[in-house]
């Protein structure tokens, strides 16, 4: 399985065994400062950032060390059942976050009730030259009730906002709800391929009737 830039569609004609397929990710361009982008901001966004900022303990993001307890949060709601993947599928995403972070490129962030110090929410972002990618995220039930994820995303595109040519990738929005969820702080769906290959090797071949 490889995932593809936009920039490479359309694709030749592929040889037998390759299955190609469209999938959708979200781009949006940070190139203005963050007022102008949240000024993009669904209504409904911008009004649950202003409630956030006036109550008296408010949300706040802050950085985390712990890529783990972001993993079992994800897993408390997406296991197995959900996704396929066991807790050792989760091995590559722990090197991934290691090697990025020894490279000093990996932003692992958090919100945590101000009470109980709970873990409502996180999400890992990756640095590169083009900009930004929303690599994984995990929510509470409860963090997403208080709008723990709208906060992460917003306090990565303030910071990384007023960086022309640069680009904040979602990674990912084929799911509608998804999609909506991205679409909602101003970012444009951009298709890119990605193919599937298929090996059939002379054993099952020989065993079919």
């Amino acid at each position: 399985y490889q995932q593809l830039p936009p920039a490479a569609l359309p694709l030749p004609a592929l040889p037998p065994g390759f299955v190609v397929a469209e999938r959708l990710t979200y781009h949006l361009d940070l190139g203005p400062n963050a007022a102008a982008l949240r000024q993009a901001y669904a209504a409904d966004y911008r009004r649950r950032l202003r409630r956030n900022a006036e109550i008296p303990v408010p949300l706040i993001v802050s950085e985390s060390k712990s890529m783990d307890e972001l993993i079992q949060l994800f897993l408390t709601y997406r296991g197995p059942e959900h996704t396929g993947l066991r807790p050792r599928h989760y091995a590559p995403l722990r090197r991934l976050y290691a090697a990025a972070l020894a490279q000093g490129v990996a932003e692992l962030r958090q919100v945590r009730d101000p009470a109980t110090g709970a873990l409502l929410a996180g999400a890992l972002f990756i640095r590169h030259n083009g900009g930004v990618v929303y690599l994984f995220a995990a929510a509470s039930e409860a963090g997403r009730a208080a709008g723990a994820p709208l906060l992460l995303v917003d306090e990565a595109i303030a910071r990384h906002a007023g960086q022309p040519g640069r680009v904040f990738d979602f990674e990912g929005g084929s799911r509608p709800a998804i999609g909506r969820f991205f679409a909602n702080f101003g970012a444009r769906p951009v298709a890119y391929p990605t193919l599937t290959f298929t090996l059939n090797t002379w054993f099952p071949l020989w065993m079919r009737p």
